[in-house]
């Protein structure tokens, strides 16, 4: 899972419009992405991407592609009469894809800085201690 911690140019006067674009963007751009809703304010916004989850690749199909849904969704690459590769909306996973769609949307959604971490060993923890109901020794079932 990666954390990502994004600070909006316009912060601290980022408008709540400001702020519901660039989490639509991230649902848009994200697959899998959860927006943390209670602390998004002051032009910053919070989000998780599962680490093994493909991030949406947004490349427009070449002219006269005939692509299907399916073939879109997979990312699939055909090569046309012409020899030339034709580009399918498709997924790409890992960090480096992570960074560059964070880069490239600096400009256009008005991000002044991020930050992206990994789970640490704590939040490992805390997530199995919740999904099992682990009590403290003493406290009863």
């Amino acid at each position: 899972m990666y954390h990502v911690h994004v600070i909006l140019r316009s912060a601290p006067e980022s408008t709540r419009e400001e702020i519901e674009g660039v989490e639509a963007w991230i649902g848009r751009c994200f697959e899998g992405a959860k927006v943390e809703k209670s602390g998004n304010f002051g032009g910053q916004i919070k989000f998780c991407v599962p680490a093994d989850s493909g991030l949406v690749e947004e490349v427009g199909k070449s002219e006269g592609s005939g692509a299907t849904d399916e073939i879109s969704r997979l990312g699939a690459r055909d090569k046309g009469n012409n020899g030339g590769e034709k580009k399918w909306r498709g997924r790409k996973e890992g960090i480096g894809e992570l960074f560059r769609k964070l880069e490239g949307a600096k400009e256009d959604m008005g991000l002044g800085f991020y930050s992206v971490q990994g789970t640490s060993m704590d939040e490992v923890f805390l997530r199995v201690v919740r999904e099992n109901n682990v009590q403290e020794e003493g406290n009863g079932k």
